[in-house]
């Protein structure tokens, strides 16, 4: 993969897809939205910045060949397990909160007790 590429890892959970953007090692963007019945694919190119940079994708929920996003290419063979790892910490653990938070009250916030839940079920890549 080319030091400049960007990449694009996402994860889908319900009804929610967190996306993040990443230009080597930092993150670009984040985008949590509902998952809508229309092609997502049309729908975030109008939402993140950086789509046309985009070079390849880590699908962080789904198999490498499940991924939804057909425009860009997935990380192949031993490199794949290292980006999963690398990019997507941050797409797991806000899925897992926002899991955590369908079962509590509307209104109620991101208790330290959910982070900790999440991250003590060990954030899965």
């Amino acid at each position: 993969m080319k030091k400049e590429s960007r990449v694009l890892a996402y994860g889908v959970l319900g009804d929610y897809i967190v996306l993040a953007t990443y230009r080597r090692d930092f993150l670009e963007e984040l985008f949590i939205s509902q998952l809508l019945t229309y092609d997502l694919e049309v729908y975030i190119r109008d939402k993140i910045n950086t789509y046309s940079e985009i070079t390849y994708i880590v699908p962080c929920t789904e198999g490498k060949y499940n991924a939804r996003f057909k425009s860009f290419r997935v990380i192949e063979s031993g490199d794949q397990l290292t980006y999963r790892e690398k990019y997507c910490k941050i797409i797991t653990l806000i899925l897992c909160l926002l899991e955590v938070s369908k079962s509590t009250p509307p209104l109620s916030g991101v208790l330290i007790s959910d982070l900790d839940r999440c991250l003590s079920r060990g954030v899965n890549t």
